[in-house]
């Protein structure tokens, strides 16, 4: 007699992530999109960031097993940071790099006309240093969270 004996493997859910930088408009940060498939249909996801102590947002999984969530990661300095998806017992990280964007309050001006530079994911606590065609305009000092603002 010859038995055979099959056992389901179950997938490792693939995840995706994808940051939207044109949702920048404010020093607030940007919006992440995470978007998974392959999980439990019609179950639960946790999405933490920027620890696995720091829920952000949750989202249900449809009928096929995949999800999407969005949420603003705030300010943070520059570098490579982790959104951590938890379904269950299982923690997914997935790792992304966030860089710096400025910002001035006008496009155009005269001599002489103040403009304000604001900026978000640089090195917290450092000086920054304003140039405008090779000429130092002016320094700002970074924040706890790698903002700027030069008024």
């Amino acid at each position: 007699m010859l038995a055979l004996l099959l056992t389901a493997i179950p997938a490792t859910p693939a995840l995706a992530l994808s940051i939207d930088a044109s949702a920048f408009t404010t020093l607030s940060g940007t919006t992440v999109s995470v978007t998974g498939t392959g999980f439990t249909a019609s179950s639960s996801v946790l999405i933490y960031f920027p620890d696995t102590n720091t829920l952000k947002t949750s989202a249900s999984t449809d009928a096929s097993g995949n999800f999407y969530a969005a949420f603003s990661i705030g300010e943070y300095p520059a570098g490579s940071k982790t959104v951590y998806v938890k379904d269950g017992a299982n923690w997914y990280p997935i790792s992304f790099t966030i860089t710096s964007v400025i910002g001035l309050s006008s496009s155009s001006g005269y001599v002489g006309d103040q403009i304000t530079v604001a900026g978000t994911g640089f090195a917290a606590n450092k000086s920054v240093t304003i140039t405008f065609h090779n000429a130092n305009v002016g320094t700002a000092e970074t924040d706890a969270n790698g903002s700027l603002t030069n008024a």
